[in-house]
């Protein structure tokens, strides 16, 4: 069985090198991947009949919000998933709760981002408070719940795995109290090859949000075949 690896390529790669990236993707066993590029490439990789995210929707359904782009929109075009309130974007959790909805109406899946933001060291109460406010009021089939805590992030910093162990079996008794029939949940900050051979084995971690290591495509793979268990 395989991780569910999503790779966030954030704004990066240019024409000539998502050419070289796709094409170096012919022929490869990558059901378990989720391509979020940026969302100029998006038709490419649908073209190639990938499993395809954006990295943002807007929070309104239509109108005058010069370029944001709606639920209905990315699903018109195949797209099948969205993250959800990445660190790098900053709003509030009102606003990450109505995209959630959003995600709802359209059959997206949420890949809902979690984590300490400003604080150097794990705080559950912070996650709980995050969920709590993303997921008010929300009743749907399934999510993706992606652990990023923004210390990890672009770091050289040792991910501790007993710590992390116990936050994801945090996240899964918060998410309890929740009308979601099925709870993913990811871990992402600066994952490479080392460091997923520490995590891999994690009760109840399901897969990885992948930033700068899914840019080099070569690497990328090579880095696949590492999660699988």
């Amino acid at each position: 069985m395989n991780k569910i690896i999503v790779a966030n390529m954030k704004m990066n790669l240019n024409y000539n090198d998502i050419n070289d990236y796709l094409n170096s993707l012919e022929n490869k066993k990558i059901d378990n991947i989720v391509f979020c590029p940026t969302s100029i490439y998006i038709p490419y990789f649908i073209d190639k009949k990938l499993n395809v995210g954006i990295q943002n929707i807007s929070e309104y359904e239509n109108g005058n919000h010069t370029g944001q782009i709606s639920g209905e929109q990315a699903k018109s075009i195949g797209v099948k998933y969205t993250i959800i309130g990445h660190s790098e974007i900053k709003e509030s959790k009102e606003t990450i709760n109505k995209k959630i909805k959003i995600c709802k109406k359209n059959n997206l899946i949420p890949i809902l981002c979690v984590g300490e933001r400003k604080q150097t060291i794990y705080k559950e109460h912070i996650i709980k408070k995050q969920l709590n406010s993303y997921l008010k009021d929300i009743t749907m089939d399934k999510i993706i719940i992606a652990y990023e805590p923004a210390f990890m992030i672009n770091s050289k910093n040792t991910i501790d795995v007993k710590q992390l162990q116990k936050t994801i079996n945090f996240i899964k008794k918060i998410t309890k109290n929740y009308k979601i029939n099925d709870i993913i949940i990811l871990y992402g900050g600066s994952i490479d090859e080392n460091n997923l051979k520490s995590i891999k084995n994690i009760e109840g971690l399901d897969g990885y949000l992948i930033g700068n290591s899914s840019l080099n495509i070569k690497e990328f793979l090579e880095l696949i075949e590492v999660t699988e268990f």
